[in-house]
């Protein structure tokens, strides 16, 4: 799903316009990336805990010339699944 198809399925399921599904979809991704940058985690039951996690710096190489160049550290998001997410997703098969 993309995020047009998600703004689209939160404007027709509560009977809003697509700007203000917009704008609630915005929202929330903000208030994520907000506790992300403040307390390094999000977590929300049955659906799953997002954190941050530091990659250390690194040599890698310049595919192209083969050139061994230093990777910095940064930083990357990491996502748990719930028990219960990990449960829905394994019976929609069944």
């Amino acid at each position: 799903m993309t995020r047009s198809e998600l703004i689209e399925k939160m404007a027709t399921e509560l009977e809003i316009t697509r700007k203000q599904a917009s704008e609630n979809i915005e929202w929330i991704f903000s208030s994520i990336v907000e506790s992300l940058k403040k307390d390094s985690r999000f977590s929300s039951s049955g659906f799953g805990s997002f954190t941050v996690n530091t990659r250390k710096a690194h040599k890698g190489r310049n595919p192209r010339t083969g050139e061994e160049v230093m990777v910095p550290a940064r930083k990357t998001v990491k996502f748990n699944p719930s028990p219960k997410m990990k449960s829905l997703l394994n019976s929609e098969g069944e």
